[in-house]
Formats: structure tokens, sequence, C-alpha cells
């Protein structure tokens, strides 16, 4: 769940966060406008949505945090312990982990294949190495081998002749 009073250890992950925080309203802000609900507890009524519902549904602090530790190097259960986490979440933890390396591995491919911009998909690609251990490395028990993408590469090279 959303908290404001969520530690962040890191000044660019707490940066980040309030970025996340001035999009969601923006965005919520022209879903208003085009008369549409931000999230299921939007009432698009005379008091009006400032989008902090949507927000506090899509946003969770302490899963940054964690990731943030982990990619870090802290093992897993430190990483969930200190960022608070209600126990019995490890399963959570793992599969926003898992989702993430598969944003990071895809990010990188859009980057290096479509805007050629081998530099920041390399960036990404480093800290996506650095976050894809252990837990997070192993095949999934639950998913085949066709919907399981986390140890699978990224082409070092686009296709295109240089």
């Amino acid at each position: 769940p959303y908290s404001d009073r969520t530690k962040i250890s890191d000044k660019v992950v707490r940066v980040g966060l309030q970025i996340c925080r001035r999009v969601a309203r923006k965005l919520a802000s022209k879903l208003h406008f085009h008369q549409l609900p931000c999230c299921k507890t939007c009432g698009l009524n005379a008091s009006g949505c400032d989008g902090e519902a949507m927000i506090k549904a899509r946003l969770n602090p302490q899963l940054c945090e964690t990731a943030f530790q982990w990619a870090s190097g802290q093992d897993f259960t430190a990483a969930v312990l200190s960022s608070r986490v209600a126990t019995g979440g490890e399963g959570v933890v793992t599969r926003t982990l898992r989702r993430l390396d598969e944003l990071m591995r895809e990010v990188t491919f859009v980057l290096r294949h479509d805007l050629a911009s081998p530099e920041a998909a390399q960036v990404i690609q480093n800290t996506r190495l650095l976050a894809r251990r252990g837990v997070l490395a192993a095949p999934s028990a639950y998913l085949g081998e066709a919907e399981d993408r986390v140890a699978e590469e990224i082409e070092a090279e686009p296709p295109w002749p240089k």
C-alpha cells in the first residue's frame, strides 16, 4: 500500500517517485478532462479527484525501496525486511522484480533497435544485470519457457548494419 512516510534510502529513487506522482496527477487530469475515471474509486464529481487515489492504487514506494536494495546487492531477505513489505509478501516482491526485469529488457531492446541509443540501453542493461541474480535468475516454477523471459539475453548489437 502507498504511504508518503515510506523511508526511501536513495535520493535518486525519491526524486523518481516524486516525478511519478507528478506524471500520475497530469494523467488523472487528462483522463478527467475526457470524462474518464482515473481509478476504481474516482468519482469525477464536483469535489473533484486530484489523482491521489490512482497514485495510491498504482505506486508502491515500499517496492521501489526493495528493488533498490536488491539491485544494490543486499540479499533478498534483507531487502524485503528493510523496506517493510508485509510478512508473506515475498511472492509479490519476486513477481514485481521479475516484471521490472522484463520491462528493463524491453526498454533496452527499444533503445538499441528502434531509437539507436546504445549508451542508454547499456546503462539499463547494466542495472538489469545487477538485479538479475538469486531467486530472480532462477526459472519460474509456474511459467512455461515461452512466458518466462527473465533469463533471456538481448542481442548486443542492433540488426541493421553500421
